[in-house]
């Protein structure tokens, strides 16, 4: 019944349409106006148009929305195949799009309310960078910015040594331990044994041999700061000629103090610090390591990896220190200092590294603790001597690192040095060997 009614009306309905008067205009007639359309069109109209989209988008402004929720692992769902995506727990920036920024009067009247501030970094909005605004940081502002950097830590545990990117290709240098040092912020202790041969023509000693064996230490407080120890442990000394000195032993000077790596770019291989080391003679008299009352010694010091050949063959690394020691008191020698150390890492393998280094030591002014002394002690001994202003001392060593398993855990280092120059102190030659474990 309900089908025969449906069926009945729509034929009805195309039958009053096809009989419409002749009065009526038609679409596809000449002049088409709105006084000619019946009212059921019209209104069929006005329904029509009331669904158009009111409000068109403007430009996507980035908004910051909080991490969903994670999906349960233990969902039986959740598998490869049912290609439903894991919510991520990091916040990252969502684009949507706004309303125009100028908005027309809604009809009932009434003030329209100013578009919302954007949302994010507003010189990316609309897909296009505009210009900072004049003024930006100052100076200081920069200085306040990279110390607030250099006291966090980026990545890594509490006090590791920093390895990040390829800084592990550098070898730390093995010859003038005492005043040679690594840029890098470091956690390590390092045993260290010298065997030193006095000159025989020396007319206190007329020749005989040194020992130091102690330790040095190092502690990253992050990948910028860092406390160097750089001398702690014992001297002996055994001169042929007993005359003036006998056979010695004690406890050497203390040397440490800050170091700050102010530059460091892991993807170039290029560091650069500063530090200030403190000689401290808190040591023993026999065997000279008491004179005046404190040394300063600010130095910096440069790395770089350069001229990687091809086919892995290999690669050098080149580093240094400049510094000068200047006395608080008019006991000690003053001195101006250069270390150059170049390896060759074989192969890039990160295990072998044969190595040159020229070490140079300038006397600037005459101490007062030794009157009858013509010679100082290099980085051993600072007797005091008040006849060595102006006067040299440039050794060269040859060597050897080598990096246990390819690894900066466990290194061994050993080197020969000898004088260059005809003003020897109480050098010879010198043997040096150490055994680094670094964190």
């Amino acid at each position: 019944m309900k089908g025969r009614t449906t069926a009945g009306l729509s034929v009805a309905l195309g039958v009053w349409l096809l009989g419409a008067p002749a009065g009526w205009v038609r679409a596809d007639d000449g002049d088409w106006s709105p006084t000619s359309v019946p009212p059921a069109v019209l209104r069929a109209r006005e329904v029509i148009a009331s669904s158009r989209p009111a409000v068109t988008l403007g430009r996507p402004r980035a908004v910051v929305e909080p991490p969903p929720q994670a999906t349960d692992a233990s969902r039986a769902d959740v598998t490869p195949a049912s290609f439903e995506p894991i919510a991520s727990t990091v916040p990252r920036p969502t684009y949507r799009a706004q309303a125009p920024d100028s908005v027309t009067p809604p009809a009932g009247g009434g003030v329209v309310p100013p578009p919302p501030p954007p949302v994010g970094n507003e010189i990316y909005n609309n897909g296009a960078v505009t210009p900072q605004a004049p003024g930006g940081p100052t100076f200081w502002g920069k200085c306040g910015d990279f110390f607030k950097e250099s006291t966090q830590r980026r990545g890594g545990q509490l006090f590791q040594s920093d390895h990040g990117g390829d800084l592990d290709w550098f070898a730390s240098p093995v010859s003038s331990p005492f005043l040679s040092e690594d840029p890098r912020a470091l956690t390590e202790v390092k045993p260290l044994f010298i065997y030193q041969s006095i000159p025989s023509h020396n007319l206190l000693t007329q020749g005989g041999s040194i020992e130091f064996y102690g330790v040095q230490a190092r502690v990253a407080l992050t990948e910028r700061w860092s406390i160097v120890l750089n001398k702690l442990g014992g001297i002996s000394i055994q001169p042929d000629e007993k005359f003036f000195i006998s056979d010695q032993s004690g406890f050497s000077e203390v040397w440490l103090g800050p170091k700050l790596t102010f530059y460091r770019d892991d993807c170039k291989n290029t560091v650069a610090a500063a530090g200030l080391t403190f000689q401290i003679p808190t040591g023993s008299s026999k065997v000279f390591q008491d004179t005046g009352n404190l040394s300063l010694v600010p130095y910096l010091s440069f790395a770089k990896t350069f001229g990687r050949l091809p086919n892995a063959f290999g690669n050098f690394n080149f580093m240094s220190t400049t510094g000068f020691a200047v006395s608080t008191d008019n006991q000690r020698s003053d001195y101006f200092f250069t270390n150059l150390h170049l390896d060759f890492d074989v192969g890039a393998q990160r295990r072998l590294y044969p190595l040159i280094e020229l070490n140079w030591i300038r006397y600037l002014n005459n101490g007062h603790a030794q009157p009858l002394f013509n010679f100082e002690g290099g980085d051993l001994f600072n007797f005091g001597s008040r006849a060595v202003s102006n006067k040299s001392l440039a050794t060269l060593a040859t060597g050897i690192r080598y990096k246990l398993g390819g690894k900066e855990n466990i290194q061994f280092g050993g080197a020969f040095e000898f004088p260059l120059t005809s003003q020897k102190d109480l050098l010879d030659f010198r043997f040096t060997f150490d055994v680094i474990f670094r964190y």
